[in-house]
């Protein structure tokens, strides 16, 4: 997991796979299911996304997981079909399981939530439904206010504000991706520097003109 975040996916997957080797010859369904759905996402995080790999991951997992899972990972199965659905041009079926990983959660904030809305604004944006695709940007906006901070949502807002820039809401954008430099823990350096900029400023303009120097 922490590879992931920190964005070493080669990485990440390589252990994914050794884990998946182990735990395949263990008796616990639900974490090998859980484990096979985690490297499914993970597949479909890289710039070259392994679709085919994924989406038999997924077909393998769901047995388990519908047995022995709870609904939060059902809804992020859904979720992860959707993307891949969603890459093999079925726009339709993108849009249903993205919705049905948000019947799966219900209204309240969290991480799963506002990754399931932006699946379905993207299917939605996808088949040229703009104003019902900004309707969930509006309610992943809300969602992700609602998430705690941390690595996590920090790699969440800056999801939100990459849509919300591409969807050409700036001013938005650009609060969502300071959120997720504070989420991170990113100091802002020059603060000190701006806020003394402004009050000497400010002093110019009440003292007057002055001469060169």
């Amino acid at each position: 997991m922490t590879a992931e975040l920190e964005g070493r996916l080669d990485q990440a997957l390589q252990l994914c796979e050794r884990a998946l080797a182990r735990m395949g010859e263990l008796d616990n369904l639900r974490d090998y299911a859980r484990l096979r759905l985690a490297t499914a996402q993970l597949l479909l995080a890289f710039d070259a996304p392994d679709i085919a790999k994924a989406k038999l991951l997924l077909h393998n997992c769901l047995p388990d997981l519908s047995d022995h899972g709870s609904t939060a990972d059902l809804s992020a199965w859904n979720r992860a079909l959707s993307i891949v659905l969603l890459h093999e041009g079925d726009l339709s079926g993108a849009e249903g399981r993205a919705r049905q990983a948000l019947d799966l959660l219900g209204t309240t904030s969290s991480e799963k939530r506002t990754l399931a809305l932006m699946s379905l604004h993207d299917s939605l944006h996808a088949q040229g439904r703009v104003d019902e695709a900004a309707e969930c940007l509006v309610q992943a906006v809300e969602s992700v206010d609602g998430v705690g901070g941390g690595r996590t949502h920090a790699l969440l807002r800056r999801e939100v504000a990459d849509r919300l820039a591409a969807s050409g809401h700036f001013e938005s954008a650009i609060r969502h991706y300071q959120g997720a430099l504070d989420a991170a823990g990113v100091r802002d350096a020059s603060r000190t520097v701006r806020e003394a900029a402004r009050r000497a400023s400010t002093v110019s303009l009440l003292s007057g003109p002055s001469g060169g120097h």
